[in-house]
C-alpha cells in the first residue's frame, strides 16, 4: 500500500471476502451503520437494524476487527477517524440520500412515542445529513417547534446551531416557532418550560434574530400572568428576566424606534416587578432596581433617548 488510504482500503476488501459467505454485503452494512451513526451504535442495535438472525457471525466479525473499534458509554464506534474516513469513502456515505441513515431513521423511529431523547437526537441527526429534498422538509418538521429546538439546542447546543443553519440556508426561517409556539408551555412545570425560552433565546440571539424571541417570551409571560398555579415570586423572576432582556437590547440597538420601544417595555415590566416584589421577595426586588439603574446608564448613552 502507497499510502494509508490504500492500506485501509486493502483491509476493507479482505474483510469482505473473508464474510461473503455469510452475506455478500455483511461488511459493507455492518461498518457503514457505525460510520453513519451520530456516536456509534450497541451491539444489540446492529443486530435489530441489520436484522442479523445468526449473531455468531457478528461475534466472529468484531472479534476479529476489534483492533479498529472501540466502546464508549456502551456504544460502538470506530477507535481512529483512518478507518471511518476509509469506509465513508469505500461505501459513499458522504453522498445524499445514503442507504444507512435510512435504516438508522426506521428503527429509531419506534422510540419516538416512547419519549427516548436519544431517539429524536439521532433521527434529526441522520435527517440533517441526508441531505435531500425530503430530509430537509423533515429535519424542519421536527425542528419547527420552539420547544423540540430548545430540548436539542440543551443538549447539542453547536449541532442545533448547525441545523438551523442549513435550514435556513434551504428557505426555512424562524417565523415557524410564532406558530407552534404552545409547544413551549411543555406542562405545568415552570422551570421545565423557563429552560425551553432561556435556551430558545439563547438560539435566536445568536442568529440576530431579536424579534421573534420577543414575542416567544411575551406570550409565555401572558400565559404565566393568566395562570393561578405559579407563585407571586416565580412571576417576579419572569417580568426580570424579560425586562433585562429587554435593558440588553437597548445597549445594542441601533435602530432609534427599537431603542425607544425597548426602553418602554423593559420599564413597564420593572414596574410590575418592583411593585409584585415589595410583597413577596427582597432578592427579586433588588434585581429590579438594579436593572432599572442599568436601563438609566444605557439611556444617558443615548443622546436622543426618552428622558
Amino acid at each position: 500500500a502507497d499510502t494509508i488510504d490504500d492500506f485501509y482500503q486493502n483491509l476493507l476488501e479482505s474483510y469482505e471476502k473473508d464474510y461473503k459467505e455469510y452475506d455478500e454485503d455483511f461488511v459493507k452494512k455492518t461498518l457503514s451503520l457505525i460510520a453513519a451513526s451520530k456516536n456509534g451504535l450497541t451491539e444489540d442495535e446492529i443486530l435489530s437494524i441489520e436484522k442479523i438472525d445468526k449473531p455468531l457471525h457478528w461475534s466472529s466479525f468484531y472479534c476479529s476487527f476489534d483492533k479498529m473499534l472501540c466502546i464508549k458509554n456502551g456504544r460502538i464506534s470506530f477507535s481512529h477517524t483512518y478507518i471511518r474516513e476509509a469506509v465513508e469513502k469505500r461505501y459513499d456515505l458522504k453522498e445524499p440520500g445514503c442507504g444507512s441513515r435510512y435504516d438508522i431513521i426506521i428503527y429509531y423511529a419506534q422510540f419516538l412515542k416512547e419519549n427516548k431523547w436519544n431517539a429524536l437526537s439521532e433521527i434529526v441527526y441522520q435527517l440533517y445529513k441526508l441531505e435531500t429534498p425530503e430530509s430537509v422538509q423533515q429535519l424542519y418538521d421536527f425542528l419547527k417547534y420552539p420547544a423540540t429546538t430548545s430540548l436539542l439546542y440543551r443538549v447539542e447546543e453547536a449541532l442545533c446551531r448547525n441545523y438551523w443553519i442549513y435550514l435556513n440556508k434551504n428557505g426555512y426561517s424562524f417565523e415557524c416557532f410564532v406558530d407552534y409556539k404552545d409547544s413551549l408551555i411543555a406542562s405545568d412545570d415552570y422551570v421545565e418550560n423557563q429552560r425551553f425560552v432561556f435556551h430558545l433565546r439563547n438560539l435566536l440571539h445568536s442568529f440576530g434574530n431579536y424579534k421573534i424571541s420577543l414575542t416567544l417570551e411575551n406570550e409565555f409571560l401572558k400565559n404565566l400572568e393568566t395562570s393561578n398555579k405559579i407563585s407571586d415570586e416565580i412571576l417576579v423572576k419572569a417580568y426580570n428576566d424579560l425586562a433585562f432582556e429587554y435593558t440588553t437590547l437597548v445597549n445594542e440597538t441601533s435602530v432609534q424606534e427599537d431603542f425607544d420601544s425597548y426602553v418602554n417595555s423593559a420599564c413597564e415590566l420593572y414596574n410590575k416587578s418592583i411593585n409584585l416584589a415589595k410583597k413577596c421577595s427582597k432578592s427579586e426586588l433588588a434585581v429590579a432596581y438594579n436593572g432599572c439603574a442599568v436601563l438609566c446608564y444605557y439611556c444617558k448613552l443615548n443622546e436622543d433617548a426618552i428622558q
